[in-house]
């Protein structure tokens, strides 16, 4: 049985790493802003509405409206589940799944970014990591209430992070990577992705990243 950099025991085959979570995969895709969906949704369940015939009275045009929502926030979580699957990791073979689609190495994992929705009185922490191809996996560490990942999940994750080749991203303009922090003000290194893992920072604590708001 493979044992953690801590000396613990570690889960022999293939295992998930934490549940899935669709709100989570929501927020590391980051491909359409929930403010501008949420308008776009409506919009199109309200033109839906405008378009029945005169004849059709109130409570089946509500009733169309909602299946319209219902079709559409379905495709929108399957998306998700594709964009974003839900990711098992293999310590015996040092590798990462993403869903069914495709296996790498840890060490294939070369990025992570920190998601980070705030207001005034609270926030919530995701992470998210992934290849130079685009597979990645997201978590969030703390939510807006500083309910955390419970320390299974923390601690496979942690392990998988060890493992990677996390490392700031560099651009043409600065190869040396001194200035990766204001250039790059999200991503995180190796060993930051650890230590939020083991220890999500609550709502008075700072980050490794400029505010978000």
């Amino acid at each position: 049985m493979e044992e953690s950099a801590d000396g613990g025991q570690l889960p022999e085959g293939w295992v998930p790493l934490g549940e899935y979570r669709w709100f989570t995969a929501a927020a590391a895709l980051s491909t359409i802003p929930s403010g501008f969906f949420t308008y776009w949704l409506a919009l199109q369940v309200f033109e839906l509405g405008v378009r029945l015939p005169q004849g059709v009275g109130i409570a089946t045009r509500i009733s169309c409206g909602l299946v319209a929502l219902t079709v559409a926030v379905a495709v929108i979580v399957l998306f998700q589940r594709w964009r974003a699957p839900r990711p098992f990791a293999n310590f015996d073979t040092g590798e990462v799944r993403f869903g069914r689609r495709r296996t790498v190495p840890m060490s294939d994992i070369v990025w992570a970014q920190l998601i980070v929705p705030s207001t005034d009185k609270a926030r919530s922490v995701s992470l998210v990591f992934g290849t130079e191809k685009k597979d990645l996996a997201a978590f969030r560490l703390i939510d807006q209430r500083g309910r955390v990942l419970d320390q299974s999940t923390v601690h496979l994750v942690a392990e998988v992070l060890k493992r990677t080749s996390i490392v700031m991203p560099t651009s043409e303009y600065d190869p040396s990577g001194r200035f990766a922090k204001y250039n790059f003000p999200t991503n995180v290194t190796r060993e930051e992705a650890v230590d939020l893992v083991l220890r999500p920072p609550s709502f008075e604590e700072a980050l490794p990243i400029p505010p978000v708001r």
